[in-house]
């Protein structure tokens, strides 16, 4: 397991209860899991990579390089979605697909994608309501949600 955050938890959770032996790899030990990089049989990306942080994250933990080094088959799920190259989310149908000589999982409804996700629609959704109270311009749904308009009870 690569990370040691919330989605490393969840990953630790579930292969503690089907009693799957695991190592954790943070950015302390990293150096260990790249030395050992040809002998996983399954690896599990839960790392979020801040890009500009006070950590300096690189583009990719996982890099092609990395992964042709990697054993036939082996499986990489990519929960946070970000951090493996060659990844990308899937559609609910077909979430693992071969990349190179390597399995990837990376699925468009994990939970670390759900945030984002439901952020920009909301955004989208809510852009020409925050338009139109900012510039004070008629907009029948905002008077229709209106409760107080100028001190009055408004019906």
């Amino acid at each position: 397991i690569i990370g040691n955050g919330i989605v490393g938890k969840g990953a630790r959770e579930i292969l503690d209860a089907h009693s799957i032996k695991y190592e954790i790899f943070t950015r302390k030990n990293i150096s260990d899991f790249f030395g050992r990089i040809n002998e996983w049989e399954m690896v599990i990306n839960c790392a979020g990579l801040t890009k500009g942080s006070k950590y300096n994250a690189p583009s990719q933990i996982i890099t092609l390089d990395y992964i042709k080094k990697m054993k036939q088959d082996c499986l990489i799920v990519d929960l946070s979605s970000e951090g493996v190259e060659g990844s990308k989310p899937q559609n609910l149908d077909t979430p693992v697909y071969r990349f190179e000589h390597v399995r990837i999982y990376n699925n468009e409804h994990i939970p670390t994608l759900w945030q984002k996700y439901a952020s920009e629609q909301n955004s989208r959704a809510l852009v020409p309501y925050f338009n139109a109270l900012i510039t004070e311009t008629e907009n029948e749904v905002i008077r229709k949600a209106s409760v107080v308009v100028n001190g009055n009870f408004y019906s």
